[in-house]
């Protein structure tokens, strides 16, 4: 790709600007927040199973942590977005959540609130008595140590994703806790499934140059790198991340604070934007497309916008169709079993891409 450096200037200068004042108006919580994927995700059903009672239980669980749960607890609460989808999809119910999080077929009014994943109302939970804690292994790590104390004795095992496969492991850790092993194993051989199909699928395809980009609140362009949630499901789709070499940098684990520079220089041939939040006016994707026309990504049509949810706040169940999404943008000529049809280009590079809804959000960061 060949453009003069005044040329180039002018439209990082542009984009910039765009950028900036897109961003600008991002900011509070996730609550509420739609996901920004055009196309709608396959949700799994989450009827509570049946439950065998036992007499205890000892796993382990996503940080390395030995839990003994001494009964099938009943009065189970989860502290993120993920940890509650990857409960239900258990066959297990809560009787609290965290004040964002949502899970397919769940009526969450019903759940006690016990605040925001980051900062969890320890009070409210010791209010409830509950005799398990669910907790998550990528948003809550730091705070493992704090939630041992301020729970004084209430087991809390550690779920979450920091890869695909997390999911599959900590829905099958949390069968056998409650007692839904049957439940949670039809769940999880769903999301290891998918993933073979994807894998087998797209294994003589050559990698496509893919940059992920997720937006913050102030106006920072971070990329996903391959040992983030999102990194690890676009190898697995047959990406070739560019951004795999740069070093971890800013305050979510698995990203990279990226210049528009860069990116520009690696000319990516697939850009996927997560957008934690959108003032009304031209999303990212079309900024992106207008002031760098001469990308393979935007000549191509090939410049979407992916879920915030499925993809970095909540990632769990909803993946395994989630992957199969991904392969629709990074491996177009792949044809998969119930894979949702990719949205529709824009009429012309310059062309807004469909933007994500209005909402306000905190800065992008798995399971708030």
């Amino acid at each position: 790709m060949h453009i003069s450096r005044r040329r180039a200037a002018a439209h990082l200068t542009a984009a910039a600007a765009g950028l900036a004042l897109l961003l600008a108006g991002c900011g509070g919580d996730k609550e509420k927040t739609p996901a920004a994927s055009t196309t709608p995700m396959p949700m799994p059903a989450t009827a509570a199973a049946t439950a065998t009672p036992t007499p205890g239980v000892t796993v382990t669980d996503l940080l390395g942590r030995k839990v003994t749960i001494a009964k099938t607890p009943t009065k189970i609460v989860t502290t993120s977005p993920s940890a509650l989808e990857m409960l239900y999809a258990a066959g297990g119910t809560a009787i609290a959540r965290s004040s964002t999080a949502t899970a397919p077929g769940v009526d969450v009014t019903k759940l006690a609130d016990i605040g925001l994943s980051y900062q969890p109302n320890f009070e409210a939970i010791l209010k409830l008595q509950p005799d398990l804690v669910v907790a998550d292994a990528s948003a809550q790590a730091q705070m493992a140590t704090q939630f041992d104390q301020q729970l004084k004795g209430v087991p809390v095992v550690f779920v979450g994703a920091v890869k695909y496969s997390d999911v599959a492991t900590s829905i099958r850790t949390l069968g056998q806790i409650t007692g839904t092993a049957e439940k949670a194993k039809a769940s999880a051989d769903a999301m290891d499934a998918a993933a073979k199909e994807v894998t087998d699928a797209v294994k003589a395809k050559t990698p496509t140059k893919t940059l992920v980009l997720v937006a913050g609140r102030d106006g920072q362009l971070s990329a996903a790198l391959n040992d983030s949630f999102i990194g690890d499901m676009i190898k697995i789709a047959g990406a070739q991340n560019i951004a795999a070499d740069l070093k971890q940098s800013g305050q979510v684990p698995g990203y990279a604070t990226i210049s528009l520079e860069t990116a520009f220089k690696e000319n990516p041939d697939v850009i996927l934007v997560i957008v934690p939040g959108n003032t009304p006016g031209p999303s990212i994707s079309s900024i992106v497309s207008r002031s760098f026309p001469t990308l393979n990504a935007v000549k191509n049509k090939r410049v979407h916008e992916i879920s915030l949810d499925v993809f970095l706040q909540s990632p769990g169940p909803r993946a395994a169709a989630g992957l199969k999404e991904l392969v629709g943008y990074i491996q177009p000529d792949v044809k998969l079993a119930g894979a949702p049809a990719a949205p529709a280009a824009p009429a012309n590079p310059a062309a807004p891409a469909t933007p994500a809804a209005s909402a306000t959000a905190k800065p992008a960061a798995p399971g708030y």
